[in-house]
């Protein structure tokens, strides 16, 4: 046979046939496989170019001057656009004024949301003309985002990290301490807790552990330390982050024993470095940081000013020099509180960290038949609705109204107290947050409307400063824990944010 490759091709269609024959049918057997791969890459080619079509449309239609989608009026006519966008046809042009418009929000996010937590003797804002330092690696590797499901905030050309954005307010910004930051090998690491910690539900595999990503001390060289000596010394502004997210929790002990969200060995040194230098005139603190740190240290380390500013993303850098010059005045509060021991709480105890173990998980997989699913762990939450603020006020009211409770006993005081004080417990309750001005506010009245089963109440605020600023009212409310609560064990917090 000419062909003997493809006799088992044509064997099964034709009994008899020639060598010419089998010749022919080899050609057309090679002929379809050919057009068979021509046609399933082009079908290929087809869905991806189609799925970047839509994707790209408004790029596309704007460069071939077209359009994807038509309106067509019905019986009555009338306007079809229910949803005008005030930036009109969507093209080059005003595509530009909307991204222009978005920084520009980003930018007053973080102006507004940002907390300012301590300012002794007004040393924030700062005159634009300070020659200042910036400490922490966390300024060349900040956290512009936290981690999980997200925009990749760190990427692109668009991205203003702190040092562009104090340098465009005036500042003039330690160049050769900011290099050697940005030549270090030192990165942060934020690793999966569950897999460091050796939960079953990691089947055995090992990430690595997380790495805090602050230099360490012999980092400070006395060649380095030579470049703050004689200028670039009006200011230290230091810059520790926190990184963590989906299935990153903060660790209860990290590779450093302890709290993640405590100040570190490194920190410490930096801080403290800092202060014994005797060269900076004011020590600033930025928290770049999702999660509420601990920060019973500040006074430790003479810091003059802290500002919480979160995860400040592409343009939010902006907002935060806006912040430090005066050129914005913060008006951001806490959402949590931030406790002097991050361990304190019953609900930092109940994480996913400290899950327990199921002790029939062999009988419970003897029964299935299918393969055994990982359900080695169960998390009970104990602490039930007193998470968060409504812990720390709860037992406060709880150790003041009632003694006998054993609410200001020693069990759960930070730092081995023989009793629990509020005091000692809480470094800046929720809702706090200051400002570069003072404000009034006073409750006039609360009324309810039985029809509506809605309450009003009436709040007037005045600025009894000399700056502009923004208050942030916040209402509280207080029931009763009465009898019926009593006898059927109602769980119910001291206090509650109505709005």
């Amino acid at each position: 046979m000419a062909v003997p490759r493809t006799m088992e091709l044509t064997l099964m269609s034709v009994s008899t046939c020639d060598n010419e024959g089998v010749e022919m049918k080899g050609n057309s057997g090679l002929l379809w496989r050919g057009l068979t791969s021509v046609t399933g890459t082009l079908l290929v080619l087809g869905i991806c170019g189609t799925q970047c079509s839509y994707m790209y449309a408004g790029t596309i239609n704007s460069a071939l001057g077209t359009s994807s989608t038509r309106i067509v009026a019905g019986e009555g006519g009338g306007n079809t656009t229910y949803y005008a966008s005030e930036y009109g046809d969507l093209n080059a042009e005003n595509l530009q004024k909307l991204i222009a418009d978005a920084y520009g929000e980003s930018v007053l996010e973080q102006e507004e949301g940002s907390v300012l937590l301590r300012n002794n003797d007004g040393t924030l804002p700062l005159a634009s003309d300070k020659h200042v330092a910036l400490f922490g690696h966390a300024v060349v590797q900040p956290v512009y985002s936290p981690g999980g499901a997200n925009s990749a905030a760190d990427i692109g050309k668009y991205v203003i990290d702190l040092k562009s954005a104090l340098e465009h307010a005036g500042f003039s910004v330690n160049n050769t301490l900011f290099d050697a930051y940005s030549k270090s090998d030192t990165k942060r690491v934020a690793s999966n807790n569950l897999q460091v910690s050796g939960d079953p539900r990691s089947n055995g595999a090992l990430n690595d552990a997380p790495v805090l990503g602050e230099e360490p001390a012999s980092f400070y060289t006395d060649q380095l330390k030579a470049s703050w000596q004689d200028d670039y010394h009006d200011v230290a502004i230091v810059m520790l982050a926190r990184e963590g997210g989906e299935d990153k929790e903060m660790m209860m002990k990290d590779p450093e024993g302890i709290s993640a969200l405590s100040l570190h060995q490194d920190e410490k040194d930096l801080l403290r470095m800092i202060k014994d230098s005797g060269k900076f005139s004011k020590t600033i603190v930025l928290l770049n940081s999702a999660f509420p740190m601990e920060v019973g240290w500040l006074d430790d380390y003479g810091v003059d000013a802290c500002m919480w500013i979160g995860n400040p993303g592409q343009r939010g850098f902006e907002g935060v020099a806006n912040l430090l010059v005066g050129k914005a005045n913060p008006s951001g509060r806490l959402t949590d509180t931030y406790a002097v021991d991050s361990m304190s709480s019953p609900a930092a105890h109940t994480s996913s960290q400290n899950s327990n173990q199921w002790t029939n998980v062999d009988e419970v997989n003897a029964a299935v038949s299918d393969k055994p699913v990982n359900i080695d762990n169960v998390t009970v939450q104990p602490e039930n609705i007193y998470v968060g603020y409504k812990y720390y006020e709860t037992r406060y009211a709880d150790a003041v109204t009632n003694p006998g409770s054993g609410a200001a006993s020693s069990v759960g005081a930070s730092h081995g107290a023989s009793a629990w004080n509020y005091a000692d417990e809480v470094s800046y309750p929720f809702g706090y947050g200051l400002s570069y001005t003072t404000f009034e506010q006073t409750l006039d009245g609360v009324s309810y409307d039985r029809d509506k089963d809605e309450f009003t109440a009436k709040v007037t605020v005045k600025n009894t400063g000399d700056i502009a600023g923004a208050s942030v009212v916040e209402l509280y409310a207080q029931t009763p824990y009465g009898e019926y609560e009593r006898k059927n064990l109602v769980e119910k917090s001291a206090i509650q944010l109505a709005g």
